[in-house]
């Protein structure tokens, strides 16, 4: 959906704004770095201990072997580095660090307000 690489975050994006604004400045610093933060993110998660899903958005044939690459090719030292700092500066500072049922609690309240706005006979 676009916010761990450096195009335009998706304006339907469930995560906070201040995930939001901590994945833009680690945009910004990646590639002030020549460092690729997609590539960071999929290493990331590969790393990742147990059971874990991560979608890979592959819009066209680059983007595919970006991400192909970013799974077989381990990060270079440099990358390890911002990678590193990324983690450090700009992600370690939240409170919370994922957006996971966040649709789920917004379609409820959503879902309550249209039903508060019904008479009651029609509920």
């Amino acid at each position: 959906m676009g916010i761990l690489c450096h195009g335009n975050v998706i304006s339907w994006h469930p995560a906070p704004q201040d995930i939001r604004e901590a994945c833009r400045k680690a945009a910004q610093h990646c590639k002030e770095s020549g460092v690729d933060l997609g590539r960071l993110a999929v290493r990331h998660s590969l790393l990742m201990e147990g059971v874990v899903t991560h979608l890979l958005g592959c819009i066209n044939v680059d983007v595919l072997r970006k991400n192909l690459d970013s799974v077989i090719n381990p990060l270079t030292p440099k990358e390890e580095q911002v990678n590193k700092e990324v983690k450090e500066r700009f992600f370690q500072p939240l409170t919370h660090k994922h957006w996971e049922g966040v649709e789920p609690v917004k379609f409820r309240q959503q879902l309550q307000e249209l039903r508060g706005q019904q008479p009651k006979e029609q509920r």
